[in-house]
């Protein structure tokens, strides 16, 4: 099976929390590492994630070093 390597699970967990900031001060589309983020891409994070979770990948003190 292949997977998310460690930077796309990092990416993942950047783009994630930085949208779930900007969905919670009302905006729409925000920037992440200098490109633009909006629901399609917030889609290809999530199932970026998913996979990295049930690969064990997806641990939170880890990902974000």
């Amino acid at each position: 099976m292949f997977g998310p390597t460690l930077d796309e699970v990092r990416q993942a967990r950047r783009v994630i929390d930085a949208y779930e900031v900007a969905k919670s001060r009302g905006e729409g589309a925000i920037t992440v590492d200098g490109e633009m983020v909006d629901e399609a891409v917030l889609k290809v994070m999530a199932r970026r994630a998913e996979a990295a979770k049930k690969l064990g990948l997806w641990n939170p003190v880890e990902v974000t070093r």
